[in-house]
């Protein structure tokens, strides 16, 4: 039946490559294109100084710093920089857990909370008591070793993998993959997963909705418009690419259609 999405999901046998390679050129394409040697601690958008609130500090392939603890992000540096964090990394990590947990920390001769300018500011090497901070550099290889412990988990911490699945947990996904309900390794996987990545939330419930109801169209109208991301054109566009990646139309469905106008 045309424009369901259950009875034609194709599975991707390269999904990790694939799926790596379409967040990268997403999240950081001049670090992943050689544009850039490393990658330091960044804000995810332009930074308004009079709102900072608006960005995040990020770094690699947008490993958003914001929510992740100081376990988390030893275990995902660690695997990062291939098992061994040097001192100035370990207190770079420590000065990120003052600012996630609101502790009061003396700069500049005033105590008070850490702000994320003060990340992204610190990082830069402008403030001598986040100096630390300059030391979080990651290279291509080092960005995408933590983009995928992130993704697929590692000891003790669940990934991202595992947050959709979570969060699609109440969709049966079969036929397209019968000996479970997880939705298989496909375009339209990586299409959601790119969502999550950038925030859970975006996995809202008109799109669960529309999942549920297996109709591939109204799924990919909330994929494409459903947000409030509209106003930012470069948000847009990836909302657009997401859309175009899960499909209007499923591949299968393409080729049929294709091979029709080829009688015309």
């Amino acid at each position: 039946m045309p424009n369901t999405i259950r009875n034609s999901i194709v599975a991707i046998t390269n999904y990790t490559e694939e799926r790596n390679e379409y967040l990268k050129a997403r999240e950081n394409l001049r670090l992943k294109n050689g544009a850039e040697q490393y990658s330091p601690i960044h804000p995810d958008d332009v930074v308004d100084r009079n709102n900072p609130d608006k960005v995040n500090p990020t770094i690699g392939y947008g490993y958003n710093l914001v929510d992740k603890t100081l376990a988390q992000n030893t275990a995902f540096f660690t695997l990062a920089f291939g098992g061994t964090l040097t001192p100035t990394i370990i207190d770079a990590l420590q000065l990120l857990e003052i600012w996630r947990s609101k502790t009061d920390f003396t700069i500049n001769g005033v105590t008070r909370k850490l702000t994320k300018l003060d990340i992204i500011d610190g990082a830069a090497g402008t403030i001598p008591e986040l100096a630390a901070l300059d030391s979080l550099k990651l290279t291509e290889a080092q960005a995408s070793a933590l983009l995928t412990a992130y993704l697929d988990g590692t000891s003790g911490y669940d990934g991202a993998e595992a947050g959709l699945n979570a969060a699609l947990s109440g969709i049966d996904f079969s036929p397209s993959n019968p000996n479970a309900s997880e939705l298989p390794n496909s375009k339209e996987r990586i299409a959601l997963l790119s969502m999550y990545y950038q925030l859970p939330e975006l996995i809202g419930p008109d799109l669960i909705a529309a999942l549920q109801a297996d109709n591939r169209a109204e799924a990919w109208f909330q994929i494409r418009f459903k947000h409030e991301n509209s106003d930012n054109l470069g948000l847009q566009i990836r909302k657009n690419a997401e859309s175009n990646t899960f499909g209007l139309v499923s591949s299968t469905d393409l080729e049929e259609y294709a091979e029709a106008l080829g009688y015309l």
